[in-house]
């Protein structure tokens, strides 16, 4: 159990922002997965990639990515993973709520663009690619099919 908690303040340290500055819906999903990996008689590893901070919608307000390929526990392969890839979850933040999961979505990879007209996330999936754009509370496809989720 100590060796868990080792590895979780390890985890923390090294992903891209602290774990003291991440929404409540942040850390019950890093928390998920953690929890996962011990259960499998594992621990989680470093990873600096697995969770992103980044703008989306506009408002200022930081969105999250979790990237299930980047995580890494010591025992099994990555958790959420299948033949369509991993498991990509998109959280949306507002005044209202600080993190709000708004799309889930299994590929192989993702990109990010930014623009004036505001940021698209790319994911490339097992039937092509899909482009979504973020706008009040919602993930809206803009190509590749996808639904608008909210």
């Amino acid at each position: 159990m100590r060796a868990v908690f080792l590895a979780a303040v390890l985890l923390f340290a090294a992903l891209p922002v602290r774990a003291a500055e991440w929404p409540p819906a942040i850390v019950a999903a890093v928390k998920q997965r953690e929890s996962a990996c011990a259960k499998e008689g594992g621990r989680p590893i470093a990873s600096n990639r697995f969770l992103r901070r980044v703008q989306l919608d506009g408002d200022g307000r930081d969105d999250f990515i979790l990237d299930d390929g980047k995580f890494r526990c010591s025992k099994g392969a990555p958790g959420r993973c299948g033949s369509s890839g991993c498991s990509k979850e998109v959280y949306l933040s507002s005044a209202k709520d600080p993190s709000k999961p708004v799309l889930v979505e299994l590929s192989g990879s993702y990109g990010v663009r930014k623009s004036k007209r505001g940021a698209r996330i790319t994911f490339q999936t097992r039937s092509g690619y899909v482009t979504y754009r973020f706008a009040d509370g919602c993930a809206i496809p803009v190509s590749g099919g996808g639904e608008r989720r909210c």
